[in-house]
Formats: structure tokens, C-alpha cells, sequence
């Protein structure tokens, strides 16, 4: 009845494809002895990714297998980790329908489902052949390796731990979407002191499980530095087109520092000490990684976890690494990315003294751009959160991009242009493409950065722009109503008439003429200043000409620029990638006229877009520009303050003369209002006045100032010279 009730279909098998409102999907992974369905709730949406034993009878499995498989489900069920995949609870009437056709005896598992797919995927995927993104990396080995310090204090080893037991789930707390998850506990197992037993993956396998030796812990070191190795450079560190078997025997002759051994288009045999120079990640995260693979990647077993005989924690120091903070910057002036590692103490001034040193412009010339517009003396501000893309862009003031630039190409490429008959291995072909692949993600890399750089640089000078027109509508502002102020003082002079000071004491004569005195230096002042406000006028509106240049020539340099088209080289270097894949491996070849095409090709537009004269003049008349509004905003600044600091003396140079000849002595006129009060009350009633009075011209003003902007804009030129 059961069955009739709720199973409406099943497979060749005899397995329910449809339980209730729940249907099975597509097949998630098969391995040797068990296969995983994706299950999901037509009416909910809820998915389910369910392990079962593809053997149907009981016989078919040995006592090791039912124990190994059980064991699997009992440590999913009581891992807790968010980067391990979770154990979900089957709704009862799913769980009663897979039971009943479970003829093998061991449970059945249920599993949170990762809809984005596996590490190999990821890495399977052309443009990752060089190895992966270097914030997916630091993502990538966050979260890995926290899966594994959950596990080794759980005192369990994995034992499988490579990029097809890596998946991939949404998470919308990362920018980039995705959080990385461990699966696959079926080779797990609680270690005791030793333990001898041959599993997991041969390429990823740790020396002393290949040779059946005593192993603990450290197997996964083996295994984790493999794959980290992997993913940082697209390849396995050890002669990854040999057999295991045979590149073991190499591995086992290996210095200790070694974490690399490939072979050279020639066919030698190369040992290094360093990670391959084609990958994404920075300099110095690259540096204190290869001391780390040193650590992880040692062949004896004993020596694994050290660091210059210390012994360490694998996982804390990797950590410790990823965690550390590094600002990317990108230099127009070299065309090349830098890269420096910055704490909370890390003053801007440093960063420039660090740039002087490799980039070769001194701090004086140095013209640095945020990518994001702030401003601070610490670094560690401008760093931007899980992205690879610089923080801040370097130019070189009254000039533009070097022009004594060469090309450097990988290795292969270049031992290729040497000799175009030079014969390469099947490793070293790969390798030769896939560093044709590297070269022109750098060539866009680079375009991306400079393009973004020209972006980043006229939005600062537009943010420059707007704080220097701020500040000159503001100076006119204040000279306005200062002027309204001097005009009320001057009826004040005149209502009271000189003749009063005739009735004054002779002390209060002394200090009316010395507070005259000081307000006809004021005068004297203040008319200085409306004469260099009339200068800073003349300039203001020359720096609008200017403005409207520069985003006129922006635009067609910006456009120019995204004209370039890397992208269908990428796609013929893919696809010539992927045609030497298919290749027989036993074979020596030679690179091919689309190789040199694509790679010549690659080359020219690099040339074109570094000599790019329109670019070039850009460049130049922004970093003028920048210099004359820096002028400008600091001139009007000084001019606001002085204003203000006369305004604020005139006033009290009237205040005080007003007291003096309210002084009973001054038999004149009577001022009943206290001074102060007098003034502010008529300087608000003139400000009001005169706002009503703009106001009643705005529409004329309005038409003027459209017609004006009409006329500037008929008088632009062709080009953009500073």
C-alpha cells in the first residue's frame, strides 16, 4: 500500500524517482561503492543531496565497507562546521520510501545540497589553468583549512582531501558569493597512535599511506599542500604528467626545501624552491606561502609541520598568512602592479617611501589616486575587502606612461619566439598554452587597472572640482553679505555724524580715532582681498573650460581603450588549449602558427595601448589640472579664513565704538539697543532683503547663466592641451 500510495515512478533499478511531492534529479557523484541524488520539494523548493550504496545486496559489500560507509554517516551526524558539508534530517515520508528499497543494509545519507559544484570544476574551467583568482584563493584556503582543524580536533583524519571533495555553497555574507565546503567522510577515520590501511586518491596521496606505512595526521598536510599548490597555480607541485608510482620515486630524492619539480622544454628535470612565477597571487602572500609549502610539502613525515626546526600548526599559520593585510597598487607610470603588506600602524607616507623605492619615482613627483575617494594617513583605509584590484593608483606628475617599457614573457613563450622549431614535451606544451592563456589575462588585468586608473583619476579631480567650486560659491557668499555688513557700518558713520566725538571725553576721543583708525585698515584689507578674489574669478572660470576638456577627452580615450579586444584572443588560446588536451601525451611538439599569431597579436595591442598619444596627452593635462585646483582649493581656503577673521574685527571694531558713545558723556543721541544686538538684528534684516531681491531676478539670471554655458560649450576645441 505504501508503495502504491506514494512512489508514482522508479528507475531500471527499482529506486523511487518520485516520492510525494519530492522527485529525484540528476546524479550529483558516483564513487566506488556509492552514488549521490540530488532530491528536491516541488512545493517547498527544498533540496536534498542523498547518498546510498549503489550495491543492491548485502553481499556485494565486505565487513570493512559496511563499517567504512557506517562510520561516514556517524561522523556527519555529529560534525558541526560551516565548512563541512551538514547532515539534514530526511522528511519521514522520503526517509520510509528509500528504506524499503535499501536491500544493501547500510544507512542512508542526507546531506545539505551545494548548488555551485566542485573545487575541480572550478578549476577545470580554461582560465583557471594558471591557477585560480587570489581572493578565491584566500577564500578557498579560509575555508579548507578550518575544516580541517575541525576534523584533527575531533582527532580524525580525512584522508581524501582533494579539489573533487571541495564544493561549492551560496553565502551571501562574501562578495563573491560562494563559501567552500568539505565533503566526502568516507575515508575519514579516528586515529589512534598509528594506523596502517591503503585509501584515498593516488595523486593526492601522502608517501606513507602509498607505501603502507604507519600514518597520522600529517597525511592531510601531504594532501592539502597538493591541492593548495593546485589551486594557487593551476598544476600539482611533483611531475604531474607522471604516474604516481613513478613521481614518488622523484619526490623521495627531494631536498627539504623543495615544493616544486617539473621539466623544462629541453627535458631537464627542475627542482624549486618557489611557487611558478604564472600565478595571481601578490608578491609578498607568495613569499610567506612557499615557506609554508616547505612545511607541508616535506616527504618524511616527522619533518611535516615545521618552519625552521619549529615545530607549528599547520592550519593557525596558514591563517595566520591569508589573515595578513596587503594593499595592490597599480603604477601608469611602469604599467605594473605592486603589492605591500600593511597593519593598522602603516602611514601613508611610508607606503610612498616603499614606491619611491620599487617603482623609482620620488615622493615629491609621486600623483597617488584612491580607488575609493578618501582621505587618511593610515593605509590600511584604502585596502580594499576581498577583492585582488588595486587600492590605489600611482602616477608620475607632469608625465605619463614610460615609454622605454619591454615586454616580459613567460618562459615557454619566449623560448618559443627564439626558435620556432623548438620541440616541447606534452607537460611542457601544456604548459607553453596555458602560459599563452596567463599572458593575455595579465594583458587585460593591466588594461582593466588603467582603465580604471583614468576613471579613478578624473573622478578625483571631479571630487577636487566640486570642493573648489564649494568653495568659491562659498567666498562669494561670505563677501556678499560682509559687504551688506560695511554698508550698514557706513549708514551707522553717517547717522551718527563726526560731530558727536566734539561732545566726548578726551579718552574716549583717543580711542574712538584709534578704533577708526583700525576700521580703515580693515577697509584697506578687505579691499585687497575682493582684488585677489577677482583674480581667483578669472581662474575659476578657466578651470570650468578646463573641467569640460578633460571629460570630453576622457571619454574618447576611455572608449578607445575598451575598444581592445583581448577577449577573442582568450577564447582562440582556449580553444587551442583545449585541442592539446585531446593530444597524445607520448608525443614531442612544436608550438603552431596560431600560437605565435595569437601571442604577436597579444603583444601588438599592448604596444598600441602604451603609445596611445590621445592617452597620453590625457594623462599629462589631468596631472596639470590636479595641480592647479590643489593651488586653487588652498588659496581659497587661506582667502575664506582671512575673510572671516576681518568680518569678525569689523564687527567688533563697531561693536566697541558703538559702546563708546553710548557713554552718558554723549549728549547727541541716545542708542537705548545694546550695540551687539543692533547690529545682528539689521545685518539679518539686510541678508533677507537681499535674498528676497535674488530671488525676484533669478529668472533672468537663469536664462544668462544657460546662455553663458552655451556659448562655453561652442567655444571647446578639438583636443585637450592643458
Amino acid at each position: 500500500m505504501f508503495k502504491n500510495k506514494n512512489l508514482t515512478s522508479v528507475d531500471d533499478m527499482g529506486e523511487p524517482l518520485r516520492v510525494g511531492e519530492w522527485e529525484r534529479k540528476n546524479l550529483l557523484g558516483s564513487g566506488g561503492f556509492g552514488t549521490v541524488y540530488l532530491w528536491t520539494c516541488k512545493t517547498t523548493g527544498e533540496s536534498l543531496a542523498i547518498k546510498k550504496c549503489k550495491w543492491r545486496l548485502q553481499d556485494n559489500l565486505t565487513p570493512k565497507q559496511k563499517e567504512r560507509w557506517s562510520l561516514e554517516v556517524e561522523m556527519m551526524r555529529k560534525t558541526q562546521n560551516e565548512n563541512i558539508v551538514g547532515y539534514r534530517k530526511m522528511p519521514e515520508i522520503l526517509e520510509k520510501a528509500l528504506l524499503n528499497c535499501n536491500l544493501s543494509g547500510v544507512p542512508i545519507l542526507s546531506m545539505e545540497y551545494c548548488r555551485l559544484g566542485s573545487l575541480r570544476d572550478m578549476l577545470s574551467i580554461p582560465e583557471n589553468c594558471c591557477g585560480i583568482c587570489e581572493s578565491e584563493v584566500i577564500n578557498i584556503l579560509k575555508d579548507t583549512s578550518n575544516a580541517l582543524k575541525y576534523l584533527h580536533k575531533l582527532n580524525i583524519t580525512h584522508r581524501d582531501f582533494k579539489p573533487e571533495n571541495i564544493v561549492l555553497q551560496e553565502c551571501n555574507r562574501r562578495k563573491s558569493g560562494r563559501i567552500y565546503k568539505l565533503i566526502d567522510l568516507g575515508y575519514a577515520k579516528e586515529i589512534g597512535d598509528s594506523t596502517v590501511s591503503f585509501v584515498g586518491t593516488l595523486q593526492y596521496l601522502a608517501p606513507e599511506i602509498f607505501q603502507k606505512q604507519n600514518y597520522d595526521n600529517s597525511v592531510d598536510y601531504w594532501s592539502f599542500g597538493i591541492t593548495a599548490f593546485e589551486i594557487i597555480c593551476g598544476i600539482r607541485p611533483f611531475l604531474p604528467n607522471y604516474a604516481p608510482i613513478e613521481s614518488f620515486k622523484e619526490v623521495k630524492k627531494k631536498a627539504s626545501d623543495v615544493i616544486s619539480i617539473h621539466f623544462t622544454h629541453t627535458g631537464d628535470m627542475k627542482s624549486s624552491k618557489e611557487l611558478l612565477r604564472e600565478t595571481s597571487i601578490n608578491m609578498y602572500l607568495k613569499q610567506n606561502m612557499e615557506k609554508w609549502f616547505q612545511s607541508v610539502l616535506q616527504y618524511e613525515p616527522e619533518k611535516r609541520g615545521f618552519i625552521d626546526n619549529r615545530n607549528i600548526n599547520v592550519f593557525e599559520k596558514l591563517q595566520e598568512i591569508i589573515s595578513k593585510k596587503f594593499i595592490t597598487v597599480f603604477s601608469v607610470y611602469t604599467y605594473e602592479f605592486y603589492s605591500y603588506e600593511v597593519d593598522e600602524g602603516t602611514l601613508y607616507s611610508t607606503l610612498q617611501d616603499w614606491i619611491s623605492r620599487d617603482v623609482k619615482i620620488y615622493k615629491m613627483d609621486q600623483f597617488l589616486i584612491p580607488s575609493k575617494i578618501i582621505e587618511s594617513n593610515y593605509v590600511l583605509d584604502y585596502c580594499v575587502e576581498e577583492n585582488s584590484e588595486p587600492s590605489l593608483f600611482i602616477f608620475k606628475k607632469d608625465t605619463c606612461i614610460n615609454e622605454n617599457l619591454r615586454t616580459n614573457l613567460p618562459k615557454l613563450i619566449r623560448a618559443f619566439f627564439e626558435n620556432l622549431q623548438t620541440e616541447f614535451k606534452f607537460g611542457t606544451f601544456r604548459l607553453l598554452h596555458v602560459q599563452v592563456i596567463y599572458f593575455i589575462l595579465q594583458e587585460m588585468k593591466h588594461l582593466n587597472a588603467l582603465i580604471s586608473s583614468i576613471c579613478g583619476l578624473y573622478d578625483y579631480l571631479q571630487h577636487s572640482y566640486t570642493v573648489e567650486n564649494k568653495l568659491f560659491v562659498d567666498i562669494k557668499s561670505l563677501i556678499k553679505s560682509f559687504l551688506s555688513e560695511i554698508e550698514f557700518y557706513n549708514k551707522i558713520e553717517t547717522m551718527l555724524n563726526m560731530k558727536m566725538y566734539k561732545h566726548a571725553k578726551d579718552d574716549n576721543n583717543v580711542k574712538l580715532n584709534k578704533y577708526l583708525l583700525e576700521y580703515k585698515n580693515y577697509m584697506h584689507q578687505l579691499q585687497e582681498i575682493i582684488d585677489v578674489i577677482n583674480a581667483v574669478s578669472q581662474r575659476h572660470y578657466k578651470v570650468i573650460t578646463r573641467n569640460h576638456h578633460l571629460l570630453h577627452a576622457s571619454d574618447l580615450v576611455l572608449a578607445k581603450l575598451r575598444e581592445y579586444d583581448f577577449k577573442s584572443l582568450l577564447q582562440q588560446a582556449v580553444k587551442c588549449y583545449e585541442e592539446v588536451l585531446k593530444t597524445n601525451p607520448n608525443k614531442n611538439l612544436t608550438g603552431s602558427i596560431d600560437i605565435l599569431n595569437i601571442t604577436s597579436s597579444t603583444i601588438k595591442i599592448r604596444d598600441e595601448i602604451l603609445h596611445n598619444e590621445r592617452m597620453q596627452n590625457l594623462l599629462k593635462a589631468c596631472t596639470k589640472f590636479s595641480k592647479e585646483l590643489n593651488k586653487l582649493i588652498t588659496g581659497m581656503k587661506r582667502i575664506n579664513e582671512s575673510t572671516k577673521k576681518i568680518k569678525e574685527d569689523v564687527r567688533q571694531n563697531v561693536i566697541k565704538r558703538l559702546e563708546i558713545l553710548q557713554d552718558k558723556s554723549y549728549n547727541v543721541v541716545d542708542i537705548s539697543i545694546e550695540a551687539k544686538t543692533l547690529i545682528d538684528v539689521n545685518v539679518l534684516l539686510r541678508y533677507e532683503l537681499q535674498e528676497l531681491m535674488n530671488a525676484s531676478t533669478l529668472k533672468y539670471k537663469t536664462t544668462l547663466d544657460i546662455d553663458e554655458e552655451i556659448s562655453l560649450c561652442d567655444s571647446i576645441e578639438n583636443g585637450f592641451d592643458y
